[in-house]
């Protein structure tokens, strides 16, 4: 793999892009079973991202798209044909400190010829650091799914999350 990285001077943008390839593994998931099913249908496992960020102000914004392929897992031991990504982010930092941020992902995935949405939420969170240790945040994620996605081992229900983290 390969990634390579370009911060345009004074401006507090950055554009990065990277590439991985890997052969797969001949692993199957039931060796017994009377057709193939190795894991990764491919012969190589692949990824391909393009990401640019502005982070100047107090202002952050960040977008990254990525296509993989026989790379993610989805259904357990189970990994998609393909999957296209898109990832983007905002957040701002008040001068009290407090950090709200709104974020949106969704990924698409090609598995034995269908095409399906596996993510697809909207992200709101909001952070506070103590001090120049110990950091609190909180975020909820707001799915945007109808369909059960239980068969392919993705929860489809809305979750929020809590986080404490303290650095030495």
């Amino acid at each position: 793999g390969a990634s390579v990285q370009y911060t345009i001077p004074d401006s507090g943008v950055t554009l990065g892009a990277a590439y991985a390839n890997a052969k797969t593994s001949d692993a199957v998931f039931d060796p017994s079973a009377p057709v193939s099913n190795k894991v990764a249908q491919g012969d190589h496992a692949e990824v391909w991202t393009l990401g640019a960020k502005y982070d100047a102000n107090a202002l952050y914004l960040a977008a990254t798209w990525a296509e993989t392929r026989n790379m993610t897992p989805v259904a357990g031991a189970v990994f998609a044909d393909k999957t296209e990504n898109l990832e983007l982010m905002a957040a701002y930092v008040f001068d009290n400190g407090v950090r709200p941020s709104l974020g949106y992902v969704q990924s698409r995935a090609d598995i034995g010829g269908y095409s399906e949405w596996v993510q697809k939420y909207v992200q709101v969170g909001v952070g506070y650091n103590l001090n120049k240790n110990f950091a609190v945040d909180a975020g909820y994620k707001i799915n945007l799914l109808n369909d059960d996605l239980s068969g392919y081992g993705i929860n489809p229900d809305d979750q929020m999350v809590l986080g404490a983290t303290y650095q030495f």
